[in-house]
């Protein structure tokens, strides 16, 4: 994962951590609102076709 989506003075030791999904409580609070969205808010929206 590229570290330009992360906030400035985030810093990893080591390899395995710079490379993980949600690095950061923002990234994972926007991964959440996300599939939220995507499995009750566009469910709620679509008609019975």
């Amino acid at each position: 994962m590229s570290t330009r989506y992360l906030p400035c003075g985030v810093y990893h030791q080591d390899y395995r951590a710079d490379h993980t999904l949600w690095q950061t409580n923002f990234v994972r609070g926007k991964m959440i609102l996300l599939f939220l969205f995507l499995f009750i808010g566009i469910p709620l929206m679509a008609d019975d076709y």
